[in-house]
């Protein structure tokens, strides 16, 4: 699920996925 999520973040942009990681941790 983690992955999934990341893999998202990064299609929005990145910025995105930073927060995702800053939220799971």
């Amino acid at each position: 699920m983690f992955l999934h999520l990341k893999t998202a973040g990064r299609l929005q942009g990145g910025q995105a996925e930073i927060h995702l990681d800053f939220h799971f941790k």
